[in-house]
């Protein structure tokens, strides 16, 4: 029989393996889908949103790289680290969805299906984010999990 404290970590661990199937299965079907369809519109977009869209690219994968490091290794840090993304992230993604709800006053068609595809986007980044901040969070300090 398994102590209290193993059956925890047990189930814990059964958590982050159905978090990190799930994760999976949106970036190899709804990530990658709609990031082919943002290239495939062939709409031009400012210097400013192109990098915007970089750096929540970037910071997405950033955080799920250490929610896995946080798991496989036990790592607190980097579990912390992915928590403390939450702000900047958001921040990244409602400037972007700013932006293109400005498009969406377009008449022009291609601009629409273009903004509906960036948007669909963000929202498929902001959802793997909060797959590896549900990850994380298992491997995080208890009492950063209760501040938040």
């Amino acid at each position: 029989p398994l102590t209290a404290q193993e059956s925890q970590i047990h189930q814990d661990l059964m958590t982050a393996t159905v978090n990190l199937e799930t994760l999976a299965d949106v970036i190899e079907t709804d990530l990658s889908a709609s990031a082919k369809k943002l290239i495939e519109v062939d709409q031009p977009v400012t210097q400013t949103t192109q990098n915007n869209f970089q750096r929540l690219y970037k910071e997405v994968h950033q955080s799920v790289d250490l929610a896995v490091r946080a798991i496989r290794d036990s790592d607190q840090q980097a579990a912390v680290q992915v928590l403390n993304k939450k702000r900047t992230i958001r921040d990244l993604a409602q400037n972007l969805l700013s932006h293109e709800s400005e498009r969406l006053g377009d008449d022009l068609e291609e601009a629409l299906a273009s903004a509906r595809t960036e948007i669909s986007f963000i929202d498929k980044m902001r959802r793997t984010y909060r797959l590896a901040r549900r990850i994380a969070k298992i491997a995080s300090p208890p009492a950063v999990v209760q501040d938040i």
